[in-house]
């Protein structure tokens, strides 16, 4: 399991922040987040390109992750890439 190391953590975030928020007196809030993306229409010749996706945090995710286990074990669902059933 990955052990954070939350001081070098928090510098960099700090670090991070500072570039993106000029030192004035306003109150400024950072977020971090994931993103799980996914795109369509990205090869040569297709008329439109479509991205979608899922954001949250990292707690969500993980209750989403588990909910989603479990109903893909409800149903013995194995995941497939469409491209590959496609041919």
């Amino acid at each position: 399991m990955y052990r954070c190391n939350c001081t070098a953590l928090k510098a960099r975030i700090v670090a991070f922040a500072a570039l993106v928020h000029l030192g004035d007196a306003r109150i400024k809030i950072l977020a971090m987040i994931d993103a799980y993306l996914d795109e369509s229409g990205v090869h040569d010749g297709a008329a439109m390109c479509v991205i979608a996706g899922y954001f949250g945090g990292n707690g969500q995710f993980r209750r989403f992750e588990r909910d989603w286990k479990k109903v893909l074990s409800r149903f013995r669902f194995k995941i497939a890439l469409l491209s590959k059933l496609a041919g």
